[in-house]
């Protein structure tokens, strides 16, 4: 008995160590920002407002524009046949500039930058989800929706539905930033749809975007 309890005890040792150098090596390798950046969102936010106001009312190469603000509309859906994502819910025009806000949100869908383009239009839909370590990746669990986030690769397809009408884009790069680093949101002068979650999965040292480009 004593030997069997032994044995039980180093190989428990030992699945507990497995355990933490494979959590580590998950964590190490996107390496890790500056601890005096700021990982929350509002710097992301404040910066979509002001670029929004001073772009006054145009964006170059398109014809339609970013409004400072946006009324209700209702929620639209994400599919991504690579990530086994179907129809999830986006919730539309979130007010991204407080946590207590947009974190209840992101229990339940993924959410949409206020600001940032809708489907259909002009500009970049900006959309943004949680991730945890992919191992606990659960499709109708939004708290893990962009855990397999990384494994997007150019040429995917991503398709957004509002009401009846669908909006197909395909992904043309993806890469890892800082969270100072805010031009992102801005709109480019073709339509597209960007991805983001926080990376390492379960810290928000580092973000991961993903961009996409609407098909005609």
């Amino acid at each position: 008995m004593k030997a069997f309890l032994k044995l039980f005890s180093f190989g428990f040792v030992g699945f507990g160590v497995s355990l933490l150098i494979y959590i580590s090596w998950v964590y190490l390798q996107w390496g890790f920002a500056p601890k005096n950046q700021n990982p929350s969102l509002e710097g992301l936010y404040l910066s979509l407002l002001v670029n929004s106001r001073n772009l006054s009312g145009t964006v170059a190469g398109t014809k339609s524009y970013i409004p400072e603000y946006k009324l209700p509309r209702r929620n639209f859906y994400l599919t991504i046949p690579a990530l086994s994502l179907t129809e999830v819910k986006v919730t539309a025009n979130v007010n991204s500039n407080k946590e207590q806000v947009y974190f209840p949100v992101l229990k339940e869908s993924i959410a949409h930058y206020e600001g940032s383009a809708l489907p259909g239009e002009a500009g970049n839909v900006f959309l943004y989800g949680h991730s945890v370590l992919p191992q606990f990746f659960d499709k109708k669990n939004y708290l893990t929706i962009f855990s397999r986030l990384p494994d997007l690769e150019v040429g995917d397809e991503i398709t957004a539905r509002d009401g009846e009408n669908k909006f197909r884009y395909v992904v043309f790069d993806k890469k890892v930033v800082d969270p100072s680093q805010i031009e992102y949101v801005n709109p480019q002068p073709y339509n597209t749809l960007t991805l983001m979650t926080c990376v390492p999965p379960g810290l928000t040292t580092k973000r991961l975007l993903v961009f996409a480009r609407e098909l005609n």
